[in-house]
């Protein structure tokens, strides 16, 4: 995903500018031990943390028979938040609340990522008559970084083009 962004490849109808300083993520077991806590927890991920020092994203996905890949889901739901996110938005991260997930996932500085999926059963607190699923999977993802209202997401250019050292073929930044 990091990589279609870094290229400025199509994600379904949109086109985000190519990115020339994205960095590819590393796993971080600390992290992934956060999202674990945060995860049993079974909460709504609109009342996740606000003010933690580190990104967040959350997805609640009710189990649907034959989908078995919820944190590919849950990335392609952050993905889709890009539809609300004009080009011209990674100079200066706006207050809008539904491109804040996409943000984070594009997020140039970000390095490390830790997640964790917990199937929970109070889908009726969570989804409230929008979706009659009593059990789901809450996807917890947190990243070193998080995005900034009015700071830049990341830099226009061709990919690798900011970086000192290129992961070849994937267009995204390695530690130099």
């Amino acid at each position: 995903m990091r990589s279609e962004l870094a290229r400025g490849t199509k994600w379904r109808h949109t086109i985000q500018p190519p990115a020339s300083n994205l960095k590819k993520l590393k796993w971080d077991d600390k992290l992934a031990k956060k999202a674990a806590r945060w995860a049993k927890k079974c909460k709504s991920p609109k009342k996740h943390p606000k003010n933690i020092s580190y990104g967040q994203n959350c997805a609640a996905l009710p189990i649907e028979e034959g989908y078995h890949d919820q944190a590919n889901r849950a990335i392609e739901e952050w993905m889709n938040e890009s539809d609300d996110f004009n080009g011209n938005l990674i100079y200066s991260l706006p207050e809008h609340k539904n491109s804040k997930r996409f943000a984070q996932l594009a997020l140039a500085n970000a390095r490390k990522i830790g997640c964790a999926i917990q199937r929970c059963n109070n889908g009726d607190e969570i989804f409230k008559g929008k979706n009659k699923a009593k059990e789901y999977d809450l996807v917890v993802c947190n990243y070193n970084k998080k995005p900034k209202v009015g700071k830049e997401i990341y830099k226009k250019g061709k990919g690798c083009s900011g970086c000192k050292k290129c992961w070849e073929g994937h267009d995204l930044c390695l530690p130099a």
